[in-house]
């Protein structure tokens, strides 16, 4: 879905506002969306306004869309169907808590083709030792940090 304003790049923002009951709702890239609004306060993954003044519908909100369907969270939730792959990434932090109601988790147990275990291992602790070196770089421990990224790049490549 291409921005409203520009008609250049992917919509990444739904801005939606409401002024004395009538609504107005744009679909727009991250850099309209920045310049429509005050300070930068607008970014892909943080509502400013949304997060200091909750359930205020006469300000400006903003909601993210899938950058490769055009979904928003309240389209899933409304239609019960995530509209592709790409969802998943972008509103996990909001599908999560539904999914583990569901499923009483969100990790697949159960049988996997072959060679799935081992590439999920794989991924998982590349995961995991993401989070060391993040840790490793806060604490200024560049020596661990460097063991810590060969490591990575040796089971990534």
């Amino acid at each position: 879905m291409l921005c409203d304003k520009c008609k250049k790049r992917n919509a990444t923002v739904m801005y939606k506002q409401t002024v004395n009951g009538v609504s107005e709702q744009m679909a727009l890239c991250s850099e309209c969306a920045n310049q429509m609004s005050i300070g930068g306060l607008f970014d892909d993954d943080f509502n400013f306004f949304g997060s200091l003044f909750k359930g205020n519908s006469t300000l400006p909100t903003e909601e993210k869309v899938c950058t490769l369907c055009g979904s928003t969270f309240d389209q899933i939730a409304r239609d019960g169907k995530v509209g592709c792959a790409k969802c998943y990434e972008i509103f996990e932090d909001r599908l999560r808590p539904s999914i583990e109601r569901l499923h009483g988790r969100t990790k697949h147990v159960g049988r996997t083709p072959k060679g799935s275990a081992q590439r999920d291992e794989k991924q998982e602790k590349i995961k995991e030792l993401k989070e060391q070196l993040a840790k490793a770089i806060e604490k200024e421990n560049f020596e661990e940090a460097a063991k810590l990224r060969d490591e990575i790049r040796g089971l990534e490549g």
